[in-house]
């Protein structure tokens, strides 16, 4: 098994390992560590694409910590309090197998692998989630030091800069692509430049967490759409100061596209990891199924590979 780059025939490896179990709420933490590993090795592993000494970051998606209900949930996302009990707007979701965010257990596995090869670098694990805080959203879906050892620092990227779209600010990178830049709608203040979490954008390896799930506006939610919109920053990128919805980018079909595109260009990843254990219909959270339970598909799988568009058309 070869990854593309050394691959004298151009060929991807994309691994697919899945649990015996009969459903997957019912695969266990030490059988989570050992698909994440069967399939890093089946890929060629790491060592690969990360040195010793080196700054990682791992992307998960931590979208929300809660599922809508069918109509008023999916009208409301991003407009209520996502911690609440919202008997008649969301569902509360499990830490584990939800099918709406990575798994901790599998980020876990993942920094497990990463600590192997990079022991003396230095790890983060970043998100910008599409509601709430995302401070509390690590704490609520247990992406802790307790559950993560390993980790040099959680952190939230609607937190990073000085304020509401304040693009000029130290802690962002502004990006131009030139003639790769395929979205015609940048917003005047963006002054034609995709921004990036500085620490995010400087990091030597970014390894994507997706979970798998497909995406009303987007088709999948994958290793490229999980960092080509899900690493905006909150402060340039949201609908307000209080409001992590992307609403500063076009959400429909070819524009989202074409930004998504556009802002994985801009930093790549080396690496794609897939929390594919439940699996999502009517994603990213379920809005839109007849009901959470309803929108689950019991996949029972992990996936990985060093190329995100040929894991991606597997998650297709």
């Amino acid at each position: 098994e070869m990854s593309p780059q050394n691959d004298p025939n151009g060929n991807s490896t994309v691994a697919l390992v899945r649990s015996s179990r009969e459903y997957a709420s019912d695969i266990s933490d030490s059988e989570v560590r050992d698909m994440v590993r069967e399939a890093v090795e089946l890929t060629g592993g790491l060592s690969d694409i990360i040195e010793d000494g080196q700054s990682v970051v791992i992307k998960p998606n931590l979208v929300t910590p809660r599922a809508p209900t069918r109509v008023l949930g999916a009208l409301t996302m991003g407009r209520v309090d996502p911690y609440g009990h919202h008997a008649f707007l969301s569902t509360e979701i499990p830490q584990k197998a939800n099918g709406v965010t990575t798994d901790w257990r599998v980020t876990k596995a993942m920094v497990e692998l990463v600590r192997e090869v990079n022991p003396s670098g230095k790890v983060y694990v970043m998100e910008c989630s599409c509601e709430g805080e995302v401070r509390k959203t690590f704490e609520v879906m247990g992406y802790t030091h307790e559950n993560i050892p390993g980790v040099d620092k959680f952190v939230g990227m609607d937190e990073t800069g000085d304020d509401y779209r304040a693009v000029d600010s130290e802690d962002f990178v502004g990006v131009e692509l030139q003639d790769h830049q395929q979205y015609k709608e940048l917003p005047d203040f963006l002054k034609n430049k995709y921004y990036f979490d500085k620490t995010y954008y400087s990091a030597d390896v970014v390894i994507t967490l997706c979970c798998l799930k497909n995406h009303v506006q987007a088709a999948v939610t994958g290793g490229i759409k999980n960092v080509g919109i899900g690493a905006t920053p909150g402060k340039i990128y949201g609908a307000g100061r209080d409001n992590l919805m992307r609403m500063a980018i076009n959400h429909g079909w070819e524009p989202l596209n074409d930004f998504i595109h556009d802002y994985y260009m801009a930093k790549p990843v080396q690496f794609v990891l897939t929390d594919g254990l439940q699996g999502l219909a009517y994603g990213p959270a379920g809005q839109g199924a007849p009901s959470y339970e309803g929108a689950k598909m019991n996949m029972r799988l992990i996936l990985a590979s060093k190329d995100p568009v040929a894991i991606d058309t597997v998650h297709s």
